[in-house]
């Protein structure tokens, strides 16, 4: 008689739990075949061990005890659930706790943190793409868990780039009029390409200047504010800057 083999995986990025997430980030650092990591999940997911091959078949072990034989093809059809990995997430997800320390933003968005607080991670992770110096990833970190986490290993590191990508899509179809092309990825490529160091930072003065109107005595009161309020300002101003040269470009009054 021919055994049932029924098994639930995760739809997507946002149903992984923290120990899944870290289990995922890991394997992604240690490996660039994502086929290897899927099938890596799939078989930890399912419950099962693989303990030996037979003609070719993976010889595997359930939860139970039961032992039985699957067929690569089969193996490959299963792991088709998790393809899903091989893109980024658009949304950002909840960071899991790390070493029993927890992440500044809990409501997964940056809701309740402060635009200065975003403005310091935006320049790590611009800084970290257009370098590759991981130490940077760690700095991100510090900020991210307030201090609770001081070392990060490949996998919290490559975490903590999914995590912000995804925050900064999420940005930019949020405040669209604002973030225009802020972080698309194409082809699957996470880590889309980074402006120059110098051109962030221009980039951050020209917020706060947009945000205080030229008052620099307004700064640290701009920087306190939250992080949506600061964004929903922004976007407007720019959304208003763009009606206005939609209307008259570059005519001279």
């Amino acid at each position: 008689m021919a055994m049932s083999i029924d098994v639930k995986m995760p739809t997507g990025w946002h149903e992984l739990d923290g120990r899944r997430l870290l289990t995922v980030f890991l394997l992604m650092a240690e490996s660039a075949d994502i086929t290897e990591v899927q099938a890596c999940c799939f078989v930890s997911w399912a419950g099962w061990r693989v303990y030996g091959r037979v003609n070719g078949n993976y010889a595997v072990k359930n939860r139970n005890g039961h032992r039985f034989i699957i067929s690569p093809e089969t193996m490959a059809a299963g792991m088709k659930a998790l393809a899903w990995m091989e893109q980024p997430p658009v949304r950002p997800f909840r960071l899991p706790v790390l070493y029993h320390g927890r992440a500044v933003p809990l409501e997964m968005s940056f809701h309740d943190v402060s635009f200065g607080t975003f403005l310091s991670c935006d320049n790590l992770f611009q800084g970290y793409l257009a370098t590759g110096r991981p130490e940077l990833l760690d700095d991100l970190g510090r900020i991210l868990y307030d201090g609770r986490v001081e070392v990060f290993d490949d996998g919290m590191r490559l975490m903590l780039c999914y995590y912000f990508s995804a925050l900064k899509t999420f940005f930019a179809a949020t405040w669209p009029h604002f973030l225009q092309g802020g972080n698309t990825s194409a082809g699957g490529n996470l880590l889309a390409c980074a402006p120059a160091h110098q051109s962030v930072r221009e980039r951050m003065n020209a917020q706060l200047r947009a945000l205080t109107k030229g008052d620099v005595t307004k700064e640290s009161e701009v920087l306190a504010i939250d992080t949506w309020r600061a964004m929903t300002e922004l976007d407007a101003i720019a959304n208003d800057y763009q009606t206005f040269q939609g209307k008259y470009g570059n005519k001279q009054f």
